[in-house]
């Protein structure tokens, strides 16, 4: 199996269209200031596994500053890392979110117990 880093919605459609190992994963940088809609809806129908790097964004992104989230963190008894992680993982994304602080590794496993509505 093989996968691919980056690829846009042009770029897959290109591959697709010639490769004869199609790949099982993209991963691509997602997060609530850069969702990747069109992007995520070509992956889903093509089969293909779609991955978040830096899905707690990263250099002047202010995620942990949006109201939003942190109303909703605050609603939910959780970290905002913790609301960013399962609304990924309720999208059928799948997070890779990089700490090396023991606490916030504990916090982005700590997402299983909840669950996120539409509003």
């Amino acid at each position: 199996a093989i996968g691919v880093s980056n690829f846009g919605e042009r770029h897959l459609k290109e591959l697709l269209g010639y490769a004869k190992i199609r790949p099982v994963v993209n991963q691509v940088e997602v997060h609530p200031y850069n969702q990747r809609m069109g992007l995520e809806k070509l992956v889903k129908s093509e089969g293909i596994r779609f991955e978040a790097y830096s899905p707690l964004g990263k250099g002047r992104i202010r995620l942990f500053e949006d109201p939003v989230l942190t109303s909703i963190a605050s609603v939910k008894k959780k970290s905002i890392a913790a609301v960013i992680l399962r609304w990924l993982l309720q999208r059928g994304i799948t997070p890779i979110p990089l700490s090396r602080n023991k606490k916030r590794l504990k916090e982005n496993l700590n997402v299983f117990e909840f669950s996120l509505t539409d509003d």
